[in-house]
């Protein structure tokens, strides 16, 4: 039978994570282990932990490979199936619930065509409770044809991805001046 999804496409998933604020804290300290999963199809992939802080920055792109989407790759490219990330605090005897944001990633048919991608702040939510917020961005590229050649990995660091130069914000250094009197 023929139909609007009677065919099917690989594609690959990078999901540039590049830092967030304002977690929820879930430790005695005050403070939370975080890190990020990202869930896609049936596939997923977490982040590296970042001990005791509300404002982690990971700096890492997460890809995930052969995901098979149904439908032509130009109605996907008009209603992809949304990126899920989920944030957790880890710790030794288990995982607290941080928040969760849904998005949907920038659809590149032919890489060539790809642009630079920017990462945006997208709200975590935890239940009804706002949970912070997320600095990232998502390109999900059609990667089943052998002439579709990808865009370069970005770099390694500590044998994770590292945020492409061209999609992390530029950063500069500022020095403060802090004067504390005691009388």
């Amino acid at each position: 039978s023929s139909g609007i999804n009677a065919e099917s496409h690989k594609y690959q998933l990078r999901a540039y994570l590049y830092q967030a604020r304002d977690l929820i804290s879930e430790d005695a300290s005050g403070l939370s282990d975080p890190y990020a999963k990202i869930i896609y199809g049936n596939q997923s992939k977490a982040t590296k932990i970042i001990p005791e802080t509300l404002c982690p920055t990971w700096d890492q792109t997460i890809i995930l490979d052969g995901i098979e989407i149904w439908g032509c790759p130009e109605e996907v490219s008009q209603h992809p199936p949304s990126v899920v990330l989920e944030l957790f605090d880890y710790d030794p005897v288990g995982h607290d619930f941080l928040g969760r944001s849904v998005v949907n990633p920038m659809v590149v048919i032919f890489a060539e065509d790809a642009m630079t991608c920017r990462l945006n702040w997208y709200p975590i939510q935890r239940g009804p409770n706002p949970g912070g917020e997320i600095l990232a961005a998502f390109e999900l590229y059609l990667n089943d044809e052998d002439d579709n050649i990808l865009p370069s990995l970005p770099p390694m660091m500590d044998e994770t991805y590292q945020v492409a130069a061209a999609i992390a914000p530029e950063m500069q250094h500022t020095r403060i001046e802090v004067i504390m009197s005691f009388n």
